[in-house]
This record gives C-alpha cells, structure tokens and sequence, in this order.
C-alpha cells in the first residue's frame, strides 16, 4: 500500500502530508538513502575501475621484467607440448626474440608481452602464450581464445644458471 501511495500525485505536492523529496518525512528519508546508496555503489565501481586501470599496466610490467631476467638467466626451457603423452622438447631463448634449439612452424620467434612469454608461428600470430607459476616453478600456458597451442602445455626452466661474462683474455 506504501508503493501505491507514493504513486499517488498528491503525495509529491508541498500540500500533500508524505512528500517522496521531503527530507522529514518517513517516504523521503528512504528515498534520499536509496538514492546515497545507489550514488555511493556507482562511485565505488567507479573508483576500482579506474584503480584497476592504472594498476594493470604496472603489473604486466613488473610480470615482464620478471620473466625477461629469468630467460637472461636460464635460456634452456623444456617445452611439453603434449602434456597427456608427455611428449617434450629442449628450446634455447635467444636475445632478440630468436629460438635456436627447438624451432619449428610453431615455435618460430618468441616475445614478452603484457606479462606472458609467447611463442610466435611463422605466420607471426601468437601460437602460444605461458604466464609464470611461482608456486609449480614453470610457465603454464594460458587458455586464450586467440592461442592455437593444445591446452596444459608448460615450460620448464633447466637450472643451471648461465655462468657470469668471465675475462676471455686470461688475465687475472
């Protein structure tokens, strides 16, 4: 029956006894609260969104420099590309974007890109795109509607650190 009141025309009038904008009466109190908290949610969505557009780029690039030091280091990854077989292979991640052991059709070039190593074709669109798993110790392939790569494929860094630039001159 209260819906149907503040339906009523007269209760929006300044003669009627329950004006809906009337900030001491028991309809535009409620109305006035409904109308912060709606305020309040749209301008918290708003804040995140904004938040989290800022933020999103500092995070892929703290992801891309993780990962770029960690081919620096480790140029050899094991590549399982069948992960229900097992079938595996050795690459070598070369400076510039180059794939020495272990180039083919698929894995013809690689980049870093917002966060993920990816494995460029021949074609040069993405085959396969692997994002850091800390906790495994691997790069786990993602599953992008934009990759072509069989799903659960990962990287698996060999450790055995490069050993620094020593002096080839021999002099010590």
């Amino acid at each position: 029956m209260i819906g149907l009141k503040l339906l009523d025309p007269s209760c929006w009038t300044a003669a009627g006894s329950k004006m809906i904008f009337d900030p001491s009466s028991w309809p535009g109190m409620f109305f006035l609260q409904v109308v912060a908290v709606v305020i309040g949610g749209l301008l918290l969505l708003l804040v995140v969104k904004v938040l989290r557009f800022a933020w999103t780029p500092l995070k892929w690039w703290r992801r891309n420099r993780a990962l770029r030091e960690l081919i620096r280091r480790r140029k050899e990854f094991l590549l399982v590309y069948q992960p229900q077989s097992g079938a595996s292979k050795t690459i070598i991640l070369l400076d510039g974007g180059q794939i020495a052991d272990g180039r083919n059709n698929n894995e013809h070039t690689w980049r870093v890109k917002r966060g993920c190593l990816e494995f460029l074709a021949d074609d040069r669109k993405v085959f396969s795109r692997f994002k850091l798993d800390q906790a495994r110790g691997r790069l786990g392939s993602t599953a992008d509607p934009d990759v072509r790569s069989l799903f659960g494929q990962y990287l698996l860094p060999q450790y055995q650190e490069r050993a620094a630039q020593s002096d080839s001159s021999g002099c010590a």
